[in-house]
């Protein structure tokens, strides 16, 4: 589906010490780290220095059919993809973490169990739905990043009410608090 070129754009904005921001990567880039932001020039290394809390809205477009609750290691490599599979591995560039993983950790360790059992072959939780008619393929493309200062209390994801309402994504949701 193509974008309207406005929102393509993250919009970037601020409340006190919290920093807010939501990205959708430029259609067809792999390098999350050349984005368009006008604030940083297109870039996202900023993420691993900046003090402040930050709540990171992420439309990543990263296949992600786990369902394990701790992210791999990726191992650098000339992948074209290496950038952004290194934003979602543990030894990424920045320090926020994923905050539907951090309430199944944290908060609902039985919703993690149920959902494990419920699909084993993943997504931990369904987002998007790409591929063939005939062949659909269920993955998580939009997530909710938080820096360490930011608990969740809540998260969830709405595929089917988002389609709902015209949408090709889900709606994530999330009850944050600053700790």
């Amino acid at each position: 589906m193509h974008r309207p070129e406005l929102s393509r754009k993250p919009l970037v904005g601020e409340m006190g010490a919290l920093k807010a921001i939501s990205c959708i990567p430029v259609e067809g880039e792999p390098d999350y780290y050349r984005m368009e932001e006008s604030e940083h020039d297109g870039s996202l290394d900023w993420l691993g220095t900046d003090s402040r809390p930050i709540v990171l809205s992420f439309d990543g477009n990263h296949w992600n059919r786990s369902v394990g609750l701790e992210p791999e290691h990726v191992p650098d490599s000339d992948d074209r993809w290496l950038l952004e599979n290194q934003f979602f591995g543990r030894n990424k560039v920045n320090r926020l973490r994923d905050g539907f993983l951090d309430h199944l950790l944290r908060v609902h360790q039985h919703q993690y169990e149920e959902i494990k059992k419920a699909k084993a072959a993943g997504p931990l939780v369904v987002s998007y739905v790409h591929g063939r008619t005939a062949n659909p393929i269920e993955d998580r493309f939009d997530y909710v990043f938080i820096s360490d200062e930011i608990g969740v209390t809540e998260c969830s994801y709405d595929y089917q009410g988002a389609r709902v309402a015209g949408s090709d994504h889900g709606i994530v949701t999330a009850e944050l608090q600053l700790c």
